[in-house]
């Protein structure tokens, strides 16, 4: 995977095709989890759903003024 100076990795992972989505979602829980990121993973009738959580609240944005602030 080529490497973008401005874009931090976070991680890392190989796994064969034949891995299962399983063990990707389990990647990306134990990656994300900290950054407020969980993922859920449902079987059914020979298709999947992911599904993606927030398990934290957006932060504020700082730099946006707020409605009535002085310019």
């Amino acid at each position: 995977m080529p490497k973008v100076p401005y874009w931090p990795v976070l991680a890392e992972e190989t796994l064969p095709q034949t891995t299962s989505l399983h063990r990707w979602v389990t990647f990306l829980n134990r990656t994300l989890k900290r950054e407020g990121f969980t993922f859920g993973l449902a079987e059914r009738d020979q298709t999947y759903r992911l599904t993606v959580y927030r398990t934290e609240p957006w932060p504020a944005p700082e730099d946006q003024p707020t409605k009535g602030a002085a310019t």
